[in-house]
């Protein structure tokens, strides 16, 4: 929605109505790699979600920081925030 309002002519009540009525639609457009990637980072729990929000806060788009940060958790587990970033930043910067 914040990104809706920021249109020029656009405020809040009319950027949730446009977010209700096209929800349906757009959820056929996203990639099923990212809804895959957000319902493992959610399952997962914080930590993984500590490191999503540290990529977000960099400017990665969630589901780019989604993904990586499940092939992260992949490769390197999931018992050390530190370690966990530095591989998701490793494969985003490829």
């Amino acid at each position: 929605m914040k990104r809706l309002s920021s249109i020029p002519g656009v405020g809040k009540k009319l950027a949730e109505r446009l977010g209700l009525e096209l929800k349906d639609k757009v959820a056929g457009i996203v990639p099923a790699s990212s809804s895959a990637a957000a319902e493992s980072v959610a399952a997962l729990g914080g930590l993984l979600e500590d490191a999503v929000g540290a990529l977000l806060n960099l400017g990665y788009r969630k589901p780019q920081a989604e993904a990586a940060v499940k092939a992260a958790s992949d490769a390197v587990g999931t018992g050390d925030l530190p370690a966990l970033l530095s591989a998701a930043l490793r494969l985003l910067s490829r």
